[in-house]
């Protein structure tokens, strides 16, 4: 077999995922053939697939003095370097391909997002500004700036950008859906809810789906027609916009709320008005709701706030989650006065939202030498290196409840978090459980934290309690920047609060 022949088929064996042998007749190709730019590169191709970045590093580059010097190479070689955080690397890689290819746009849209991962966010709107006018039929660079935009809380700018998007590209679901979050952080909420609709036009295996057999609810009277509502998204999620479960109690005689299994004694406790039913995860992604054929219609429990959230004074002050009677007021000495304080430090299920919202461990411990409190850990899930080894065993002021699960457990959890006095957390469950129980809570956000928490407000629109309290750095990934100086004003303000307390 010739040697274009071998190389052929092994790049047909990489297609089909034959990764052990194609790379033995890469191996044999460059046996006969050492200066093989083509086989040179796709061998370091599939060592960057199989995670050996420094050897995928050489033979990229090998591959380069070998004479092979198309988009696709630099690409491949600079998300080596974005793998082994070499993110100057990175960007001198994409650099070089541009003065070679120019006209390569996907080129100068991953120089744009190198940029913003090293924080040169201003730099990176300038690339896709001047790209733009050269390229303005570019869906990725339009929507790449407009989230930018969006991510630094420049949130008109990223609204005008999805408007060039829909005037340019047509009412594409993920840029309004995009548009809808960057409206509702401005707390335009008629317009945020309207485009927020259209998440459920995503393409996900996670969406909430509707049978074409039952009729979407769009506000009318309801009478004595019978309405399920479907939950969607995480537990967090849930419970945020379960704030709106009693509104629609009220406008219904037969309302039937689904939810995930854990919450399912909760939701029946605090809506007592109402039929709750669990869903399983795989009952929950299914076009079909169980007994569909008796409802009248079917609401997404994430389109609720379209219907009941319209202005600033639609958001109710009231608590709307019950804890069990079994919960004790205070599961403490009566004749301790010391504050009880819940407190976690890490949120996010996906590995970005960790960096940006997660504080390392060593930084919020300085909360722990507050006298007269008594700290409840409410840290679960992933946790940093810190803590996990001992970190925690450290502070005898701080209680961990070894008993209560919450990813089996959240009736018991809820009413750990009903017990405190206060809550101190990151962006994670805790804070929509303790906000929706009417818990005082103080919420540690990134400067430009999700949509549910605007930009302008020193308090939740959602939950009356919660008060939000922002990191001013521009960084906060899973490092010190700017998280110091945020637990140095939250220590002396818990300080403040223990020692009225404690009087």
């Amino acid at each position: 077999m010739r040697l274009e022949d071998q190389f052929r088929q092994a790049v047909e064996f990489s297609d089909h995922d034959r990764l052990p042998e194609a790379i033995a007749l890469l191996q044999e190709i460059l046996r006969l053939a050492p200066r093989h730019g083509g086989a040179t590169r796709l061998l370091g191709v599939l060592a960057h697939r199989l995670k050996d970045l420094d050897r995928a590093e050489k033979l990229l580059r090998q591959s380069m003095r070998f004479g092979q010097q198309s988009p696709e190479l630099f690409d491949e070689l600079a998300r080596v370097f974005m793998d082994k955080d070499s993110w100057e690397q990175a960007i001198k890689c994409y650099q070089r391909c541009i003065e070679l290819h120019p006209d390569h746009v996907d080129s100068v849209i991953n120089l744009g997002v190198a940029k913003n991962a090293v924080g040169d966010f201003a730099q990176a709107c300038d690339i896709y500004e001047e790209a733009l006018k050269r390229f303005p039929n570019s869906y990725h660079l339009w929507f790449n700036l407009a989230s930018i935009h969006r991510e630094r809380g420049r949130l008109k700018e990223a609204v005008h950008d999805y408007d060039a998007m829909v005037q340019r590209f047509g009412a594409d679901p993920i840029v309004l859906e995009a548009r809808g979050r960057a409206q509702l952080q401005q707390r335009n909420w008629a317009e945020g809810w309207r485009d927020y609709e259209a998440r459920l036009q995503l393409d996900s295996e996670s969406k909430v789906k509707f049978n074409e057999s039952i009729q979407r609810w769009n506000g009318e009277p309801l009478g004595d027609k019978r309405i399920m509502v479907l939950c969607e998204q995480g537990i967090g999620d849930e419970v945020q916009f379960a704030s709106c479960f009693n509104d629609l109690v009220a406008a219904s005689d037969h309302c039937t709320l689904t939810c995930s299994t854990r919450l399912e004694p909760i939701f029946k406790r605090s809506f007592p008005n109402a039929t709750v039913r669990s869903l399983s995860n795989e009952e929950r992604l299914t076009p079909q709701p169980p007994d569909v054929e008796s409802f009248d219609f079917a609401v997404a429990a994430g389109s609720l706030p379209s219907f009941f959230r319209q202005s600033n004074s639609d958001f109710p002050p009231a608590r709307y989650l019950r804890p069990s009677d079994a919960a004790d007021a205070r599961n403490n000495d009566p004749n301790n006065a010391n504050l009880r304080v819940g407190v976690s430090w890490w949120g996010g299920s996906l590995v970005h939202q960790m960096k940006q919202r997660s504080i390392p461990f060593e930084c919020f411990q300085q909360l722990f030498f507050v006298e007269h409190v008594d700290f409840v850990n409410l840290q679960h899930g992933c946790c940093d290196e810190t803590a996990s080894q001992g970190g925690l065993s450290a502070f005898e002021n701080l209680r961990t409840d070894t008993t209560i699960n919450p990813y089996q457990d959240l009736d018991r959890w809820l009413d750990l978090i009903s017990t405190l006095d206060l809550v101190i957390t990151v962006d994670n469950s805790n804070a929509h459980f303790a906000g929706a129980l009417g818990i005082e809570t103080w919420l540690l956000l990134p400067r430009f934290p999700n949509w549910r928490w605007p930009l302008d407000v020193s308090h939740s629109q959602w939950y009356e309690r919660v008060e939000l309290f922002r990191n001013e750095s521009d960084w906060g990934e899973l490092s010190d920047h700017g998280w110091s100086n945020l637990i140095s004003k939250i220590k002396t303000k818990l300080t403040q609060k223990a020692r009225s307390s404690a009087i």
